[in-house]
């Protein structure tokens, strides 16, 4: 079966397990701080007991791993400890977490979107991996998530590569990845119900270096934490998937868009969007195409190819000056 999350020491690349853990729950107690509530050992006990009765499957990685989140920072995510010291410095640092209206959120919560620290980049956008789980079925699910990354991005993944620093995909029981370059053999877990494209692809993410898109400093301008509605135990965890994951009730919603056109696309498993692989293409392959094209609408240079540029949703041509053609030949209109 592989390794088991319950036993932070089997899996922590640095052997820093113990000290990790005893972070998040110091990350937890200044969480429930900030938001005016106590806490102790019955309120985490109700709030788990809770969450493996009433979570939502909703295609993300937040139900497979309900049982055992509390393991991890927001659901998936194999902190360091000096990754944990820096989010906990981060949330004392912070005002009260309940905004007072929706574009009020925390005054100082600092960007997360791709790991700043540039000791965890990876030295090369070519990342060796390997599988520590005999099974072609799953090993098959999880090399069409890396050509998704591919086709999305420069980096290109090496099975059975050389080097010093390489992703272990492992079967253990849930999803979960460390975020940026660790060392060394970095575990990718891959669990029973892990294994299709969308979350590979997620946890892909959280090795080169992306965080969670709600860790964005501008989150609170585009969806609503709704607080009251999330777990009891979970309430350190603000980043989540699904609009109802954690969720008290199936009918409630943790996460509402101010949008209300997009409450359904909120926790996205079809894949990278433009946004999750323009941020890595940006951090590691700007240097790829020697001549930048002017491209319109937020597209850029397409790493991949040079002479034509990446799109946004609802452009294309080569520098995302046009908009789809419909069935009788009409531009479709945007927006």
């Amino acid at each position: 079966m592989g390794l088991d999350p319950r036993n932070y020491s089997q899996y922590s690349q640095r052997r820093d397990g113990r000290e990790v853990q005893r972070l998040l729950g110091e990350i937890r107690r200044e969480t429930y701080k900030k938001l005016g509530i106590s806490f102790d050992k019955n309120y985490l006990t109700t709030g788990r007991q809770q969450l493996r009765a009433n979570q939502v499957n909703d295609g993300t990685e937040a139900f497979v791993n309900r049982i055992f989140a509390q393991q991890f920072f927001e659901n998936d995510i194999v902190l360091t400890s000096p990754q944990a010291r820096s989010i906990l410095n981060e949330i004392k640092r912070s005002l009260p977490l309940r905004p007072r209206s929706r574009t009020k959120g925390l005054k100082k919560r600092v960007s997360r979107q791709i790991h700043p620290d540039p000791t965890l980049f990876w030295q090369y956008t070519w990342v060796p991996y390997r599988f520590s789980y005999n099974n072609s079925y799953w090993q098959d699910n999880i090399r069409a998530g890396i050509r998704h990354v591919e086709q999305q991005t420069c980096f290109r993944f090496i099975e059975n590569g050389t080097g010093r620093d390489y992703l272990r995909f492992d079967r253990a029981r849930g999803c979960f990845s460390s975020i940026g370059r660790t060392g060394g053999g970095q575990i990718v877990s891959i669990g029973p119900g892990c294994d299709h494209l969308g979350i590979v692809a997620h946890e892909i993410g959280h090795a080169l270096g992306l965080w969670h898109e709600q860790s964005r400093t501008d989150r609170d301008r585009y969806v609503t934490i709704n607080f009251d509605n999330i777990q009891k135990y979970d309430l350190g965890s603000l980043m989540h998937y699904g609009p109802t994951d954690f969720t008290k009730s199936y009918d409630s919603y943790t996460i509402t868009s101010h949008d209300p056109r997009y409450q359904r696309t909120i926790g996205n498993r079809m894949g990278l969007s433009f946004k999750d692989s323009k941020m890595i293409n940006t951090r590691y392959c700007s240097n790829i195409c020697k001549r930048k094209l002017a491209c319109h609408n937020g597209g850029y240079t397409d790493p991949n190819n040079c002479r034509q540029c990446r799109c946004p949703d609802g452009f294309g041509g080569n520098f995302c000056d046009q908009v789809p053609v419909g069935r009788f030949g009409h531009r479709l209109e945007n927006g």
